[in-house]
């Protein structure tokens, strides 16, 4: 013999469906009717004010405090997803300014200057070289629009076509860094004598 489900409607429910009138948890609606209020430990803060599920049912809430609620929920809800999202790209962007540093300043004013001879086109932005167009030549020989390789070495270090590095920003930092650590060791070995 199998177990029927309980019946619960307008007219009949089953006796299983009740809960115990003597149960803290129990509540009645406003028709009378018994529920089981479902106990959480959930802890929202909603304008500066804690609110504990496990004290206050659904059916005790006006309409307006339960709106109110839901929106501080939803607004926590956006607010935590847009931090990680911005922690998230932070980190990208970390993770691009490592691999992406610009070229040095030095090797930028250094690449000479070169004419339209044949027929060709930047591969920066893809335009055909005018006759009167000034270029610049990367130390690999590739030429390409004056104005487009400089805009593309402000972000990038390598030549767009081939990848040949020019020295970066870092590096002549670096160098400079060692030279003044070099002088700092001769002025102490000076000292020393």
């Amino acid at each position: 013999m199998s177990a029927s489900p309980p019946v619960v409607s307008g007219r009949r429910r089953s006796r299983e469906m009740e809960p115990d009138p003597d149960d803290p948890n129990v509540a009645v609606d406003a028709n009378g009717f018994r529920f089981r209020r479902v106990v959480t430990r959930v802890e929202m803060v909603v304008e500066g004010l804690t609110y504990d599920v496990e004290t206050t049912s659904y059916e005790e809430l006006s309409d307006e405090e339960y709106c109110r609620r839901m929106y501080a929920l939803l607004r926590d809800y956006r607010r935590e997803e847009e931090e990680e999202a911005a922690a998230a790209e932070d980190n990208t962007s970390r993770g691009c300014k490592r691999a992406r540093l610009s070229a040095s300043d030095d090797a930028v004013r250094g690449l000479p200057e070169a004419r339209a001879g044949g027929a060709g086109e930047c591969a920066v932005c893809l335009q055909d070289f005018g006759a009167e167009d000034t270029l610049r030549a990367m130390p690999c020989a590739h030429a390409f629009h004056q104005d487009c390789i400089l805009r593309w070495l402000r972000v990038n270090h390598v030549c767009p076509l081939c990848r040949h590095a020019l020295p970066t920003q870092q590096d002549e930092d670096d160098e400079e860094d060692d030279d003044d650590s070099d002088e700092d060791d001769d002025d102490s070995d000076e000292d020393d004598d």
